[in-house]
Formats: structure tokens, sequence, C-alpha cells
């Protein structure tokens, strides 16, 4: 089956479930559904609730780093893999990147588990400013996982919205979104 026509079967706000004791056997290690991108609308996948007229691009990845990703952090591709695995958060110096799914649970991704990181279109990101106004550009923060005013660090996105907390929606444009 190929990546590029393949339907992984699992929505925004879900993880694979290889590690779930009632996995499909048949579906083995994530391995062949990883690097899959697919294209989503901007909605809540829990409510259903339309947020925009815009789509979200997501790549699966797998989670090859050494502690689970909460939902909206930023995380940064593994270099000997890139666009198939993230092995944990990025930080300032970080070029290839994502955002994970904010509608994942609270617990977030586990180790070893398969899940769709943001790579373009609307998203819900962790971030260090407290007020960022509407257009202001992001990138990746020096504190792991979040975000801040781009200055010199590689893009990830533009603020959608005004905000006065520690999260808030973007338009991601990262490099990985091609």
């Amino acid at each position: 089956m190929s990546t590029l026509t393949a339907d992984p079967g699992f929505a925004r706000g879900q993880v694979l479930g290889i590690l779930w004791k009632a996995y499909d056997a048949e579906s083995g290690d994530g391995s062949h559904i990883v690097g899959t991108r697919k294209v989503f609308r901007d909605e809540d996948p829990k409510t259903g609730k339309l947020l925009s007229n815009r789509t979200v691009e997501c790549v699966a990845v797998k989670n090859t780093g050494s502690s689970a990703l909460l939902p909206g952090q930023v995380a940064k591709f593994k270099d000997a893999a890139i666009l198939s695995e993230v092995d944990g958060l990025a930080v300032a110096a970080t070029t290839l990147m994502g955002v994970v799914d904010e509608y994942l649970p609270a617990a977030g991704v586990p180790v070893n588990e398969v899940f769709w990181l943001v790579v373009r279109g609307p998203s819900t990101v962790t971030k260090t400013a407290t007020s960022v106004a509407a257009g202001a550009a992001y990138g990746p923060s020096a504190t792991a996982g979040s975000a801040a005013a781009q200055g010199s660090n590689a893009q990830l996105g533009f603020a959608i919205e005004t905000s006065a907390t520690t999260s808030g929606r973007i338009l991601v444009r990262t490099n990985a979104g091609f």
C-alpha cells in the first residue's frame, strides 16, 4: 500500500493505537503508515464544530523520543527519519518541526505511538508569550516544546487571533509543510 494513496484510518484527536492490547496485528508497528500526509477540515473532531474554512495538513509520525508529547507542543523531526519520526521537543535552533495534534487526550502521545503532527494550517499551540497580536510571526522558543516571537528562529507560523494566554491559534507554516 502506497503512503501517497493510503488512508491510515485514524482521526485527529486519536493515536494509531499500536500500543493497545486489542491493536490489529496486521498493522504491525505502524511503519507502513508513518510519513502519510492527510488533509483535514479545520474542525473540532469531538464536537464537529467548524472553526474556519481552511484545511489542516498533517503527517503521521511516530514518537521515538524518551517521553510523551502533549497536545499543542512543538515537536522536532528526528534527523535520521525526517517526516516519519519525531524524537523530542523543538527548541530555538530547530528548523524542521510541527505542532502535536491539539485534540489528543491530555496524557498526549506515548513513546513509540503514531499520531498526527500539524505541518500546515490552523492549530492551537503552546506558547511562552502571554500576550500576542494577530498576525505576529512565531518560531520555536528557547523553552522546549513551545512557540515564541519568531526573531531569528525558523518559522512555525503566524498568530490567527490576539491571545492573552499560554496557548493560541496560529496558522502553521513550517518547512515540513512543503
